[in-house]
């Protein structure tokens, strides 16, 4: 008898045990991944949420601060590779007056010949190429245009978004009225159709002298 209760405690699992096993086994196996690809999925949502937030700061800092020292906006409608924009909606232009000679632009309305046009600020939203995002430029004088934020502002249709307003309303269009402040719009997403939604950033800032 003692025999054969040894032979049979050696005998191994049996076949309900296998299968109880097993779906235990599948039950944690599925709550792992699961937990995984949440953890994956909040970490690239925080991943581009950070990215996206911290250049679109840097933006948004820079234009803030141009905006500030500025002592006129102007508009003369030209966009780079020869497009327009009559509102200068996509494109803002500041007088930076940084040697305090007041030999500056000419006025926001009529003529277009800058006395001193190395303190001229531009800053465009341009399409970045990809069809999808659009790339903000900064350009002072004759230097040539660089990169702020990389493709991070989306592109509503098939042309950039309206990003720079001014106030008062009817600035570049009536004479004599001249905006005193400017107001920057940045919709970015770092990555279309993952991670976050787009989000809005803007930021609002009178001009030194306005």
């Amino acid at each position: 008898m003692t025999r054969l209760r040894r032979l049979h405690d050696t005998e191994g699992m049996t076949l309900i045990e296998v299968l109880i096993t097993m779906v235990l086994l599948g039950a944690v196996s599925t709550l792992v991944v699961g937990a995984v690809a949440q953890t994956s999925r909040v970490f690239l949502r925080t991943d581009e949420e950070g990215q996206g937030l911290a250049d679109a700061k840097v933006v948004l800092d820079r234009v803030t601060r141009d905006i500030r020292e500025a002592s006129r906006v102007t508009c003369d409608d030209v966009m780079p590779g020869g497009g327009t924009d009559p509102g200068c909606t996509l494109h803002l232009e500041l007088w930076l007056d940084d040697n305090a000679d007041y030999i500056g632009p000419p006025a926001t309305t009529g003529g277009t010949e800058w006395a001193q046009p190395e303190e001229m600020v531009t800053w465009y939203v341009v399409p970045s190429g990809d069809g999808v995002h659009c790339d903000v430029l900064r350009k002072q004088g004759s230097q040539t245009a660089t990169k702020v934020a990389d493709s991070l502002v989306i592109d509503g249709d098939s042309s950039c978004r309206t990003f720079f307003e001014y106030e008062p309303l009817g600035s570049f269009t009536q004479a004599g009225v001249e905006p005193d402040l400017v107001t920057f719009k940045m919709f970015y997403d770092p990555n279309r159709n993952t991670g976050v939604d787009e989000r809005l950033a803007s930021t609002s800032a009178h001009l030194r002298n306005g």
